[in-house]
């Protein structure tokens, strides 16, 4: 269990638990999709890993895979509170949502582009992603000065905030993504100075 050592506040960073999409590699994006039964057994092993950690606010995804994962923290925290908030949504994957992810990447492929930076119709580029979860993770900072703050999202939106905390390009975020229901925890000094404590952990899944 890492301690909270003096520093003006932590936060821990969590990825929802899984989905059968997960499971299956369908595109989920903005589709509101429900953690599956292994999924809501990794929440409730991520609330009890969390339950000694003493969580003034839990933020997450609006999405219930999100959603449903910070509730299952919530139930073991005596104080509380959820609020939920739509810049820590996934990637809109627009027209792609349902799909097999395979049919998207077949598309990056044909365009001949970067990843990161291709904008599905009707969705989100990865750089809009980044201006969004980088603006949240800005507003935390100003918004709580001191104790502990839980963050539940998604893959992409972790990865990237954890890529803009340590301040490296867009296309390095891939190192960062989380599995299902990994937490990363980060403690940051009176000036704002972020330290990562652990990073991408299950080790509370097994």
């Amino acid at each position: 269990m890492v301690l909270f050592n003096g520093g003006r506040m932590k936060i821990i960073f969590a990825r929802h638990g899984e989905t059968r999409e997960n499971n299956e590699k369908i595109t989920q994006g903005w589709k509101d999709v429900d953690l599956s039964e292994l999924g809501v057994i990794q929440a409730r092993k991520t609330a009890e890993r969390l339950k000694d950690e003493s969580i003034d606010f839990i933020y997450s995804s609006d999405l219930k895979r999100a959603a449903n994962t910070a509730k299952e923290i919530l139930k073991l925290q005596k104080s509380s509170k959820l609020i939920l908030d739509k810049r820590l949504r996934e990637q809109s994957k627009g027209i792609y949502e349902g799909q097999p992810v395979k049919t998207s990447q077949k598309e990056i492929d044909k365009l001949g582009i970067p990843w990161r930076e291709f904008k599905p119709e009707g969705g989100e580029s990865y750089y809009e992603v980044l201006y969004r979860v980088s603006e949240f993770y800005d507003f935390l900072k100003q918004e709580h000065k001191k104790g502990t703050i839980a963050v539940i999202s998604h893959g992409g939106p972790l990865s990237l905030i954890i890529a803009y905390i340590n301040k490296e390009k867009l296309e390095n975020h891939t190192k960062y993504l989380h599995k299902n229901a990994a937490i990363t925890i980060i403690e940051l000094d009176c000036k704002g100075n972020a330290e990562i404590k652990e990073l991408n952990s299950t080790e509370h899944l097994k």
